[in-house]
C-alpha cells in the first residue's frame, strides 16, 4: 500500500450543513458570493459518496427538493382518494431513473423523475335517448309522477 497522498485526495466537494456550530473552523470551506451569514460546508472525500448522497447534491439539492415534492404530491393524492371520495384502497407511483454519462474519468449524473398518481373516478351522468336519436334527462316512457306538476323543460343547443 501507498501512503503517499495523490492529487486525488486533496479532492473535496463542499456540502452545507445546518447553521450549528463546526466541530473545528478548519473543516469549512468559505464559499464565493456568499450571503451575509454563508452555510457552513463540509468537506467529503468524493472516494466515500454513495449514491443517495451524490443525488443531494446534484443541481445545488434541486433535484432531491423536486422529489421530495413529488412524494408529498402522491401521499396527499392517496389521502385526499380517501377522505373524499371513500376509496380506501388505490396506487401510485414515483420513479427515479439515474442516468450515468462517463467520459475521460468524470462521471455525469442525470435524475430524472416521473409521478403517477391515481385519479379520482370520473362522475357519470345518466340520460335517455329520445327517438329522434337525442338525449334527454327524463326517462320518456316513464310518467309523470305529479300530472298537474309542468315536466322540467330541456333546452337542446345545437353547435
Amino acid at each position: 500500500m501507498n501512503d503517499t497522498p495523490t492529487a486525488a485526495d486533496d479532492l473535496r466537494i463542499p456540502v452545507f450543513l445546518s447553521r450549528a456550530a463546526p466541530a473545528s473552523s478548519q473543516e469549512l470551506t468559505p464559499m464565493p458570493d456568499a450571503p451575509s451569514s454563508p452555510p457552513i460546508a463540509e468537506s467529503i472525500d468524493p472516494k466515500g459518496l454513495k449514491l443517495f448522497q451524490a443525488i443531494a447534491i446534484c443541481d445545488g439539492g434541486q433535484v432531491v427538493e423536486a422529489v421530495n415534492q413529488a412524494w408529498d404530491e402522491l401521499l396527499r393524492t392517496l389521502i385526499q382518494l380517501d377522505h373524499h371520495e371513500g376509496i380506501r384502497k388505490s396506487k401510485g407511483q414515483l420513479t427515479l431513473k439515474i442516468g450515468v454519462d462517463y467520459e475521460d474519468g468524470t462521471a455525469r449524473l442525470k435524475v430524472e423523475q416521473t409521478l403517477k398518481t391515481p385519479k379520482a373516478p370520473q362522475r357519470a351522468a345518466v340520460f335517455w335517448l329520445t327517438g329522434d336519436g337525442r338525449l334527454t334527462p327524463e326517462n320518456p316512457r316513464q310518467m309523470t309522477m305529479f300530472r298537474d306538476a309542468p315536466r322540467r323543460q330541456t333546452h337542446i343547443v345545437d353547435p
